[in-house]
This record gives structure tokens, sequence and C-alpha cells, in this order.
């Protein structure tokens, strides 16, 4: 439940988003408000910006509610795919605050 709710609040965030963003584009690509075009194409893109976030939210609130991580994020894998690199400390549920490494 926590993941629909997770998705309908990323759907109204994408779908303002992509509304700021299509109206900047109207200014920008001088997109002629003739016969509403200019609004026909806000609104096809503030739908689909909010209906990716939909999808991108259920998607990442459902798969973090299982407890999945991403790759990137995970000390171990970093360290050992850069080598030549300096540590990354990520924090990890499973470290103390005490624990010196």
């Amino acid at each position: 439940m926590v993941s629909v709710f997770v998705g309908f609040l990323t759907g109204v965030l994408g779908l303002l988003a992509a509304g700021f963003i299509a109206a900047a584009c109207v200014s920008w690509y001088h997109i002629s408000s003739f016969e509403g075009k200019s609004g026909y194409f806000m609104a096809a893109i503030a739908l689909l910006g909010g209906m990716a976030g939909v999808i991108i939210g259920m998607v990442t609130g459902r798969l973090l509610a299982e407890g999945h991580t991403l790759r990137i994020w995970r000390q171990r894998e970093w360290n050992e795919s850069h080598p030549g690199m300096a540590p990354i400390r990520w924090p990890d549920a499973s470290t103390q605050a005490t624990d010196e490494r």
C-alpha cells in the first residue's frame, strides 16, 4: 500500500515537473498557440511525465520495500571494482556507530 502512495506522489511530482519543463520548451522552441498547439504540447508532456513518475515511483517503492539496494551504493562492490581509488564509506545499516574500520 505504501508503494502505491509513493507511486502516486512521484506521479504528481513528475506531472508538475514535466509541465514546467514543457512550458519552458514552448517558449524556447516558439511553439505556436494557434488552435491550442502549445497547450496540447504541454498537456501531453505533463501526462507522459506523470505516467513515468507513477511507474518509476511504484517500481522503486516496491524494490526498496523488499530490501534491495543499488549496486553503486554498496561499499564492497565499489571498492573491489575500483582498486586504485580511495574507498568510499557509504552508510550501511549493519555497521555500528562505534565501528572503526
